[in-house]
């Protein structure tokens, strides 16, 4: 697949039309991007996709380091059984490190069993970017990609706090992947806030061509998801991952004309921020049913919405069942995954 092959960096890794983009406040009003999550730090710091990462600038600790482990119900607990009780800042974001590392072990792990491949053009590994993809997702019928919103989450995340607070299935994509496993469907896991490492000489530097989450994005998509034989593609992004998926969608380098947008069946947003211009340009066939499902206050979900101006007229907006923006993923789950199979079924018919 060529996975250590990338020859260019992209020029390009931010599109500036999203500086205006808006969300819906709890009163279904807009407003522009103002509350901090842990998954969403960095989207109020810049939208440039870059961001000064610590989690390689020390040696991360276990989570088992810090006294917790997870229980077979996926909930975070101490040794006495105790769910975890925020203390201070500091702490907190030591403890999400730890979180990562383990998720990604859990990636690695029966029953999920992804694949963790790196690219770029550094010989070692350590100084590449990675993603983690099912076995024999390129040869798939069917392919699921999944995209994190922006901050501290990494591959495998939609939200930390939720992971921390509540349990994994809450706030992990673990229920996205045992889904597309009951499917047989392949799946792709970006990590697109993963940027930065420490060379040998104690200097922070951004990965070849993972250097923000475009960036990542784009050159993970021509170098897996081009390839691939996949059929028909489902994107599934949160929050800022919509950023992700809208600059691939804009980015020429990555279709193969309209015959390879067309493999595009479906983009499932939640609470995301998206806008293509490129969709008014394509015809009906080549372009892919796009629906977002939106923090509300109306806790039925799917309950259709009214576009929120005259170019999101491509972008079907439904309500995600609750009104807590890190939450419209786990929540909505079912109802994305009926629209998957919906699309995927036109494909197969």
């Amino acid at each position: 697949m060529g996975v250590n092959s990338l020859h260019i960096r992209q020029s390009v890794l931010y599109n500036p039309q999203f500086r205006s983009l808006k969300k819906i406040d709890k009163r279904g009003e807009m407003r522009k991007q103002t509350h901090v999550t842990d998954e969403s730090t960095s989207e109020i710091k810049g939208l440039d996709g870059r961001e000064e990462s610590n989690q390689h600038r020390h040696q991360v600790k276990s989570l088992a380091d810090f006294g917790y482990h997870f229980d077979k119900d996926g909930v975070m607990r101490d040794k006495d059984g105790k769910q975890f009780v925020f203390t201070d800042q500091q702490t907190y974001e030591a403890i999400g490190e730890a979180v990562t590392e383990e998720v990604y072990n859990i990636l690695e792990r029966a029953p999920y069993n992804l694949c963790k491949t790196h690219f770029g053009t550094a010989c070692n590994d350590d100084e590449n970017s990675f993603i983690f993809h099912t076995k024999d997702f390129d040869k798939k019928e069917y392919m699921v990609v999944l995209i994190h919103g922006r901050g501290v989450v990494r591959a495998g995340q939609w939200a930390r706090r939720l992971i921390m607070n509540e349990s994994l299935d809450r706030g992990s994509q673990l229920p996205y992947l045992r889904e597309c496993s009951k499917r047989g469907w392949g799946v792709l896991v970006m990590n697109t806030n993963h940027n930065t490492f420490i060379d040998r000489d104690g200097r922070q530097r951004t990965f070849e061509g993972s250097g923000s989450a475009v960036e990542h994005g784009i050159n993970v998509w021509k170098q897996f998801v081009m390839p691939s034989k996949a059929r028909c593609i489902a994107v599934v992004a949160h929050s800022a991952g919509g950023i992700v998926i809208s600059n691939i969608i804009e980015e020429p380098s990555c279709w193969m004309g309209d015959e390879g947008r067309t493999r595009v069946g479906c983009i499932c947003l939640t609470d995301s921020f998206f806008k293509a211009p490129s969709l008014e340009k394509m015809g009906e066939g080549a372009r892919p049913c796009i629906r977002h499902w939106v923090a509300h206050p109306c806790k039925e979900i799917g309950v259709p919405l009214p576009p929120l101006d005259d170019h999101d007229v491509y972008v079907e907006r439904v309500t995600a069942g609750t009104n807590v923006h890190e939450e419209t993923s786990p929540v909505a789950i079912d109802d994305i995954f009926r629209f998957i199979e919906t699309i995927f079924r036109k494909f197969n018919g």
